[in-house]
């Protein structure tokens, strides 16, 4: 998977997750805050796995 790849898919995973923080109230935005802690976690996991293979 190369940069542009790589870039375009956390950059929607980003927007999206903006766009859904900017619709909901504030209990849907805590918990939303919680659940991205883990995905950024998981991501960054996962680009690391990615950057190592290559």
């Amino acid at each position: 998977m190369n940069k542009f790849s790589t870039g375009l898919i956390v950059g929607s995973m980003i927007g999206a997750a903006g766009l859904v923080a900017i619709l909901s109230d504030k209990k849907s935005r805590h918990k939303l805050e919680n659940s991205g802690s883990k995905l950024l976690n998981k991501t960054t996991d996962m680009i690391n796995d990615v950057t190592n293979s290559i």
